[in-house]
């Protein structure tokens, strides 16, 4: 019973490693700690208020808890959104996981 259990954690293990993918980032975009932040930022932009958007970031930045990646940044895409259009990713080698546009790690998405 005991195997049974280990085996399973392995092989629940061993999927997770396989959901994330290493990457590279294709443009410069900014990036929050916080999904609701970006999702916010999204219907601000929908909105054409590109001015309050670029304010709740510039709050972000400043907090912290929003940065910027540069196009080449090595990541590894952790989840990948297609209905809101944001993806989960951290740089490589660093714990800490942010959402981004997918745009920016696709193109054509």
């Amino acid at each position: 019973m005991l195997r049974l259990g280990i085996a399973a954690a392995l092989i629940g293990c061993a999927g997770a490693a396989r959901a994330a993918m290493p990457g590279e980032l294709q443009t410069e975009m900014i990036a929050c700690e916080s999904r609701d932040l970006m999702v916010r930022a999204l219907e601000l932009i929908d909105q054409k208020d590109n001015r309050a958007a670029d304010e709740l970031w510039r709050r972000g930045r400043v907090a912290g808890t929003c940065r910027v990646f540069d196009k080449g940044d090595k990541i590894v895409l952790e989840t990948r959104e297609m209905t809101s259009g944001l993806s989960k990713i951290r740089r490589l080698g660093d714990p800490n996981a942010y959402w981004i546009v997918n745009f920016a790690i696709d193109p054509r998405r």
